[in-house]
């Protein structure tokens, strides 16, 4: 019975790493990514409670929500981190110090006051709920139903079945 578990645990573990990969990638698509703290917290659990396993997709992001979700009272921003993260994208390039500053400055406030700023919310149409489209993508592109029959395909293989039809029952939700 430990090798099937093994199957299974091997199977989520999978599954596990495309879910992140869709993270990433809605992130990526929201244009979400400053330093990369919050695209590389993602990391995929396979747990054992009770005999039943489960595969749980935690961050230690403290921020991870308010991405998610925005803030409607703002979130606290030091100017300096602002400034830091425009002049890794290039976005000061072409500004005098002065101006990159006020920039850093006035950006700041505005996210002391609301997450996302009005120009944030022009960079990208949609810049809320990447959990959610990243879920229903990996769901539109059958990772349940692709786990489903690599777990199937490995224990036939396992226990020497050569039909489908004595396959053990499997729910995977």
């Amino acid at each position: 019975m430990s090798e099937i578990k093994d199957i299974i645990k091997v199977a989520l573990g999978k599954a596990g790493n495309i879910y992140i990969k869709e993270l990433q990638r809605e992130l990526a698509s929201q244009e979400h990514i400053a330093f990369g703290r919050l695209r590389d917290s993602f990391k995929g659990e396979v747990n054992e409670v009770m005999g039943s396993l489960s595969l749980n997709i935690v961050s230690d992001s403290s921020y991870l929500w308010i991405v998610n979700n925005g803030a409607l009272n703002g979130v606290q921003v030091e100017a300096s981190t602002i400034l830091e993260w425009a002049n890794k994208k290039g976005i000061t390039g072409s500004m005098s110090q002065g101006e990159a500053l006020r920039f850093a400055r006035n950006t700041a406030r505005q996210l002391n006051q609301k997450y996302l700023t009005s120009g944030g919310e022009k960079i990208a149409a949609n810049r809320y709920f990447f959990v959610e489209i990243a879920m229903e993508e990996a769901d539109r592109i059958g990772v349940i139903d692709d786990i489903e029959k690599e777990i199937g395909r490995s224990i036939n293989a396992l226990m020497a079945w050569d039909s489908d039809d004595k396959i053990i029952q499997l729910e995977v939700s």
